[in-house]
């Protein structure tokens, strides 16, 4: 058996094909997260989830917060996802939301619409397993805690699972500890027979793990635990002399970053990017025009944040006075002048920017050159002011 490297930076054993199908959809950047709660009865050291999400109930759909199902089907559409991977905290904390959300991403995308979910064993029971199983989850990852020296409780969680899905279902997903090796062989070696397959991600660190990966590891390109790459290598090749039958992935960060999540946003920027705008791979070349109320500086997000709905309708009116404006005075078509609402902000191409930059200013408008992901939050990766 021998350890192959993907098209997409990370390493698998038996061929490149044989990857659980949400991985083969989370690396083409077909999958949509969504986090249904951050809410979770363990304190792992090494989560790595922000301070947005970790321990909060709220919902998010890739960086969409979620209020309700319909943005959850909203951004799954933006996204042109093919399905759905449901994680947190831990979805079984708030099964009844986890069900009905899985039954209405099935009901609006059909059959085919794939999806997984992380489960923590600590809430694992097999009627919550029945009743995952029955509202259309397709494929079942555990987050076992394998480190520990009493394995029984935890195998017997996921072999549970084998009752109402079938082995090539059913997975692990593990974390690599450059000083855990042995400890994570004894773990594969006590679970192999019960699962389909096994993922094993490069450690990275976060807001909320910083303080355990600081203290206990060193780190390379200032986020990835240095010696993880290499501990998960050992583990494949430890795997392949063991002749083990699951299906074996190492997602390296880099896969991550570079494969499943601009994978994603070049199928998002398909759905938003407006006539606009240049889009150069999954970046958007526009400009924005914000209202000197309200302009980026320092802690502009946080001020966003906390604007009131009586602010937020005063500062809108006042956008749109402006919009009307500048439509007659620069002779714009409507579709080349977009009211940003969520963004407090106007947006339009980059020509009609530096054109009629006085004219813009001269109605109390700053306009700037923005470089933005094609994200919920449109993350803003440059600016520059004309």
């Amino acid at each position: 058996m021998r350890i192959f490297r993907t098209n997409f930076d990370s390493f698998c054993l038996h061929n490149t094909k044989a990857l659980p199908k949400g991985c083969e959809l989370c690396t083409e950047g077909k999958k949509v997260v969504l986090f249904i709660t951050g809410l979770c009865q363990r304190r792992c050291a090494y989560c790595p989830l922000s301070w947005k999400r970790a321990y909060l109930d709220k919902i998010w759909a890739n960086e969409k917060e979620c209020k309700n199902i319909r943005d959850a089907l909203k951004e799954t559409a933006l996204s042109n996802a093919a399905g759905a991977g449901i994680t947190g905290g831990d979805p079984l904390l708030v099964l009844e939301r986890t069900l009905k959300y899985t039954r209405a991403l099935k009901k609006h995308f059909g059959k085919t619409f794939h999806i997984h979910i992380y489960l923590p064993t600590d809430n694992v029971t097999p009627q919550a397993l029945h009743k995952l199983k029955t509202a259309g989850i397709d494929e079942v990852r555990f987050h076992p805690k394998f480190l520990q020296q009493n394995l029984i409780e935890e195998i017997s969680k996921i072999a549970a699972a084998r009752r109402f899905f079938s082995r090539s279902q059913v997975g692990c997903e593990i974390p690599a500890f450059p000083d855990k090796l042995e400890e994570t062989k004894r773990f594969v070696d006590a679970v192999q027979s019960y699962i389909g397959f096994l993922n094993i991600n490069e450690l990275e660190a976060g807001d909320s793990n910083t303080v355990f990966i600081s203290r206990h590891y060193k780190l390379r390109d200032d986020y990835i635990v240095r010696g993880s790459k290499e501990a998960a290598l050992k583990l494949l090749s430890y795997i392949a002399t063991k002749h083990y039958k699951p299906k074996v992935h190492f997602c390296t960060a880099s896969t991550k970053s570079n494969y499943q999540f601009r994978n994603r946003l070049r199928r998002r920027i398909i759905n938003i990017a407006g006539p606009y705008d240049m889009v150069n791979d999954y970046i958007l070349l526009r400009a924005a025009l914000y209202s000197d109320e309200l302009k980026p500086g320092f802690d502009y997000e946080k001020k966003l944040s906390k604007i009131t709905a009586s602010q937020k309708t005063h500062l809108y009116k006042q956008l749109r006075k402006k919009r009307h404006k500048l439509l007659r005075k620069l002779k714009l078509k409507p579709e080349m002048l977009k009211l940003d609402s969520e963004r407090q902000r106007l947006l339009t191409s980059i020509e009609i920017a530096q054109k009629n930059s006085e004219e813009i200013k001269e109605e109390g408008i700053s306009p700037a050159i923005v470089e933005e992901l094609p994200t919920a939050d449109m993350l803003q990766l440059s600016l520059v002011w004309l």
